[in-house]
């Protein structure tokens, strides 16, 4: 009988990961340059470190830079970082048709800015803001990246 209850927990809660992961979409970024690079994606034509949402709150925006460290001992840098040759990876709740319509993608387009690594070390977040300092900018819609089968690609 106890086996019975723990395969139903463990059941549960497998098949309740599953729809939240059936839930989070990505978009990859190629990067095809020789040096290493982080992808931040907006809604918004330039930086800030503070936007407003529909309702008109507030709210920090961040450039996830962190690394995390395994239980072998071996590094691992955050999701949006790409070496040459490689993919970063930005995840959205919800699907990617709902990227477009269900967060503030008031022009149908999202930008995603690229920096090189040396400028997120080198900086603050609040000065790579203030200052527009990202390495390139690019603007896709919808269809665009649908054609592209949801990869961007920098050179």
């Amino acid at each position: 009988m106890k086996k019975i209850i723990i395969v139903s927990i463990i059941v549960t809660f497998f098949s309740s990961c599953l729809f939240m992961f059936d839930r989070i979409s990505i978009i990859k970024i190629l990067n095809k340059s020789n040096y290493t690079i982080y992808a931040y994606d907006s809604f918004f034509d330039s930086l800030s470190i503070y936007q407003t949402d529909f309702s008109g709150n507030s709210f920090r925006t961040s450039l996830d830079t962190s690394y995390y460290i395994f239980s072998n001992g071996a590094f691992s840098y955050s999701s949006n970082r790409a070496e040459p040759d490689s993919m970063a990876y930005l995840s959205f709740s919800g699907t990617r048709k709902g990227i477009f319509r269900d967060n503030l993608c008031v022009d149908g387009k999202i930008r995603f800015f690229i920096f090189k690594e040396e400028t997120i070390r080198k900086y603050s977040w609040e000065t790579i803001c203030k200052y527009q300092m990202y390495e390139k900018k690019l603007t896709f819609t919808e269809d665009e990246l649908k054609e592209n089968d949801w990869v961007v690609v920098y050179e």
